[in-house]
Order: C-alpha cells, then sequence, then structure tokens
C-alpha cells in the first residue's frame, strides 16, 4: 500500500491497460493508493501521436437533399473516405463521393480568400430537379420531421448512396459529419432552402478533433463540463499536424482537483470530444502523468 506522501507521482501508459481500449481503459496499478483529507491531483503532463485525420469513421457522411418535380423528396447520405485532407483533396474526395456532381460535371471549388467552397451541380436548365445542402446541427432533423410529419402531402426516402438502397433515417446531431466540416449555414426558417444555383459553405475546418478531453474515475465528480460529464480532468488541445506527437504539460498546482480521501488500485480513463464522444479510432497509446498534492492546492 502506498499513500500520497510517499506516492507523489502515476505514470499511465494505456498499452498496460487490463481492459479497453487505448481512448476508454482500465488501469490496475501494482499497489494500493491511500490519499489523505488534503489530497488533490493533477495531469501535469500528457502524450499521444495525433492520428486524429481530417475524415474519419466517426464523421465521414455527408447528407444532402434533392427535390425531383413528381418525386419524392430525397435525402441523401454520401460516404467521403477517410483521410488528412488538404481543401483541393476534400473537395475532389466529396465530387467523387457524389455522383450527382461527379456525373453532372459538378464542382467544389475551394476560395482562399474566404476559407469557403463553392459547390455548383451544374444545374443550368434543369428545372426539374434541385438541391440543398443541410447545416450540421438541427437541420437535417428539422427538414426529415418536415416530411414526415403526418399528412405531409410529399413523399420522402433517405437512400445510401454507397450501397444505392433506401434505409432507415437515424435522427440525431450531426456535427460529427462532412457538414460540420463545410459549416454550412442553417437553413431552418428559409422559405424554400432548394436551389438550382451554387451553394456556399461557411468557413471550412479540416480539424476533425481540435482538443481532447481526459475523463477518469479519479475526478469523483468534481469536474462539470458544458456537456454534463462530471468526470473530466484535463483539456488537451491538438496543435500538431496529423502524424505528430501532441505534448501537454502543465507546471502547476493551482489546477489540482481534490481527491480527499479517495482509496484505489485501479482507474479508468476516457478519451473524448466536445460532445463527450470517445475520440475516433485507430489511435496511438497515450501516456499520462498524474502529479499528487498533499497539501490543499487553494491554500498554495
Amino acid at each position: 500500500m502506498a499513500t500520497v506522501g510517499v506516492t507523489r507521482k502515476l505514470f499511465i501508459d494505456s498499452r498496460f491497460k487490463v481492459s479497453g481500449t487505448d481512448v476508454d481503459f482500465l488501469i490496475e496499478l501494482p499497489a494500493d493508493v491511500d490519499c489523505t483529507r488534503t489530497s488533490s491531483f493533477f495531469v501535469a503532463s500528457c502524450s499521444f501521436a495525433n492520428t486524429f485525420g481530417t475524415v474519419t469513421v466517426a464523421n465521414n457522411k455527408l447528407y444532402y437533399f434533392a427535390n425531383f418535380v413528381g418525386q419524392a423528396y430525397t435525402l441523401y447520405v454520401a460516404t467521403i473516405p477517410p483521410g488528412a485532407y488538404d481543401p483541393a483533396g476534400l473537395a475532389a474526395a466529396i465530387v467523387q463521393a457524389v455522383p450527382d456532381l461527379r456525373n453532372n460535371g459538378g464542382t467544389v471549388t475551394w476560395n482562399p480568400s474566404t476559407g469557403t467552397y463553392t459547390i455548383d451541380f451544374k444545374l443550368t436548365g434543369q428545372s426539374q430537379i434541385s438541391f440543398f445542402i443541410p447545416g450540421y446541427g438541427a437541420d437535417i432533423d428539422h427538414f426529415v420531421g418536415l416530411y414526415t410529419q403526418p399528412g405531409a402531402p410529399w413523399a420522402f426516402i433517405v437512400r445510401d448512396i454507397a450501397t444505392d438502397r433506401e434505409i432507415p433515417y437515424a435522427r440525431g446531431d450531426k456535427s460529427s459529419s462532412v457538414n460540420g466540416l463545410l459549416n454550412m449555414p442553417s437553413a431552418i426558417g428559409q422559405a424554400n432552402p432548394y436551389k438550382q444555383v451554387p451553394f456556399q459553405t461557411g468557413i471550412i475546418d479540416l480539424a476533425s478533433v481540435r482538443e481532447v478531453y481526459i475523463h477518469s474515475s479519479l475526478a469523483n465528480n468534481r469536474t462539470l463540463h458544458v456537456n454534463g460529464a462530471r468526470d473530466c480532468i484535463c483539456r488537451v488541445p491538438i496543435d500538431v499536424d496529423f502524424g505528430s506527437v501532441v505534448q501537454y504539460r502543465y507546471l502547476g498546482p493551482t489546477d489540482a482537483i481534490s481527491c480527499s480521501d479517495v482509496h484505489f488500485r485501479t482507474i479508468s480513463f476516457q478519451l473524448r470530444d466536445w460532445a463527450g464522444n470517445l475520440v475516433p479510432e485507430p489511435f496511438s497509446f497515450v501516456v499520462i502523468e498524474l502529479a499528487f498534492l498533499d497539501t490543499d492546492p487553494y491554500a498554495l
């Protein structure tokens, strides 16, 4: 058994996990640790490789609506291949994944001066069809609800482009999607969001994960995240390029979290994004350094 007075630091490495994955794991220490009444801790350092591409398996869907005169309204779901993209590369990937662009000479043009794309389906002279690219928040649920409400005069289907099949629609926030990367403006409240003219995106965001929040059972409900989580112990900014090593270091005890009278041998950790979702895999191992104090940090 070790007390905080003896054990001042714990070095955690997810490769030594007894269960779970590198983003959600349980560590068993070689000895029990007993905290005193005045014990507290903080994350002194953390490191892992930035394996978060622009598009991952968690955000690789692009949603857009089509209105064919005399036919059903259709929500198309396109799948963009995971990868680390620059603006030109993502534009080309979108064109390839969307037949309504690829087969009609449509374009996705990068505008470096504004940080936006212009998406042109090339519909000049085609009065029978129009498109609508929704925002990533409540837009998709809103319009699906509009088209499927009892007594709605429109037929409506959802079609997966990769399989060319109708699929059920899963309600819920679509922030983790290509629509989120495109930062499409909301169309809720517009009388008719369908257009034949080119679409202008918002400022695109090529960082699928901007920061990683480390959650742990050691927090003991002493922190609060805006998403409702009570076990977040650290925020690690992703400030290096894809493939480089993120190295977080905090020097100072003022961020210490009380662990008064806690006794433990196992600790659980999760690496989550801003919304509380586990960060996407594949993911490299993570190393976390916990520093313990035996004095009330707020009295220092």
